[in-house]
């Protein structure tokens, strides 16, 4: 049977920059990879070998995602998250479980993996919340689809919590953590501004230490602990003393409270966005590759909820769709490298979630690449994204990079529509080849 897809031209991978043919067969996973440019056909050639500029990687992930659907529907859906997750160049999401209704059952679950095998374009994985009864922990936890959990502030609270995460370390998977402590975040709803005061640096150290505490107390040396959207040096040092991976946003690295005008819901997120010392000083880190991974923490709401009073607007920032041409932009302008690039969207992703399949062009690995231009543009105008309510935080923003293609299991889900053979899958049945 003829593959489905063959790339040839400049790759990026555990082998540098090379010259490359990735041939990708009918059942979506990678049939060769031939050195240099290998003649192959197939039913779409991407022929890029005289671009300079185009390099392909293998398929980016996003560690962090509020793909919001159920009951949230208005704010976004799975087809339109998954959809700006492939302009951004992602082809694996993890799907957060603060969904309405939560993921905190074992009939949610299901209920969310429905919808997700029916409606992404992309790949995914889901995360659960502390299931609410303990007879269910077991099973929620051991789900194919299911690669951890989420422990967020009030999670700390709940019942089944020591379970949960015993279970959690004796099958290798992750707890993400928001490092934020619950017992010293004030509730009230507050200004961008005040927002910002009561959810000092202060409240994410002890949120970690929190967490580290409980891990000792248990015993669960083995349990892998991810601390997510870190915002400054000093949660990320605390972080690391524990022995954790971390993650930081785009929104961290782009945005400070010095520069840009802070009392708008557009710019209200948690952990607040910090002044423009803790920015910098992240970017140098993220750029020397301390920090592990860039994750989007995608969080959208609705255009009327965003554009309300600043007290009462809920927090989050919409900014799947600049992942790729970020990146690209931070290589072009010589603030990271082509393997800062591979490490902190492809390899490290996959390597804190223990997936088998993905990180790496091999024969047998899923078939996901996600190319570049780096000589293209990419102007931030929010009537023209895919996300459900069209505002952006990023408005009028140049990167001096763009997508160029976005390939799922061997088929192209950006930049053309999706047509045929739906090849988006679950990473159980992926990783299950």
């Amino acid at each position: 049977m003829k593959p489905r897809l063959v790339y040839r031209g400049l790759v990026y991978d555990e082998a540098g920059l090379r010259k490359a043919s990735i041939v990708v067969g009918s059942n979506g996973y990678v049939q060769e990879v031939g050195e240099s440019w290998t003649s192959f056909s197939a039913e779409v050639v991407l022929d890029h070998r005289e671009d300079k500029h185009v390099i392909a990687f293998p398929g980016f992930i996003d560690m962090h995602v509020h793909l919001r659907d159920f009951n949230e529907a208005y704010k976004e859906t799975v087809e339109t998250g998954t959809r700006a997750a492939a302009r951004g160049g992602i082809t694996l999401i993890g799907d957060m479980p603060n969904t309405d209704p939560r993921i905190n059952s074992y009939k949610v679950l299901l209920e969310r993996k429905k919808l997700l095998s029916s409606k992404s374009l992309v790949d995914y994985y889901v995360y659960i919340y502390v299931p609410e009864r303990g007879d269910e922990v077991e099973a929620m936890v051991s789900d194919p689809d299911v690669r951890g959990m989420k422990l967020h502030p009030d999670g700390m609270r709940q019942r089944y919590l020591d379970r949960a995460l015993k279970v959690l370390a004796e099958q290798g998977k992750i707890v993400v953590v928001h490092s934020e402590n619950p017992f010293m975040i004030d509730q009230l709803k507050t200004s961008v501004s005040e927002h910002r005061c009561y959810r000092s640096v202060e409240v994410e150290l002890w949120g970690i230490r929190l967490v580290g505490d409980l891990i000792s107390t248990l015993d669960l040396d083995r349990l892998r602990v991810h601390v997510t959207h870190v915002t400054n040096l000093y949660t990320y040092l605390e972080a690391k003393r524990y022995g954790f991976s971390t993650d930081t946003c785009p929104h961290y690295l782009l945005l400070d409270s010095d520069h840009y005008h802070m009392d708008t819901c557009y710019m209200k997120v948690v952990p607040p966005i910090r002044g423009s010392w803790h920015r910098t000083t992240l970017l140098e880190l993220f750029s020397a590759g301390y920090i592990d991974i860039l994750s989007s923490d995608h969080a959208p709401h609705g255009l009327q909820e965003k554009t309300c009073c600043p007290k009462t607007c809920p927090a989050g920032i919409n900014g799947i769709e600049i992942m790729g041409p970020l990146m690209g932009d931070l290589y072009v302008k010589g603030v990271i490298s082509l393997s800062r690039i591979y490490r902190a969207l492809s390899l490290n992703p996959a390597k804190v979630l223990g997936l088998k399949r993905y990180g790496y062009f091999r024969k047998g690995y899923r078939g996901n690449i996600t190319v570049i231009d780096l000589s293209g543009r990419t102007v931030v105008d929010p009537e023209k994204m895919a996300v459900k309510s069209k505002y952006s935080v990023y408005r009028g923003f140049v990167f001096s990079s763009s997508v160029k293609y976005t390939v799922v299991g061997g088929r192209v889900v950006y930049p053309e529509e999706l047509s045929g053979e739906r090849t988006a899958r679950g990473v159980g049945e992926v990783e299950k080849g």
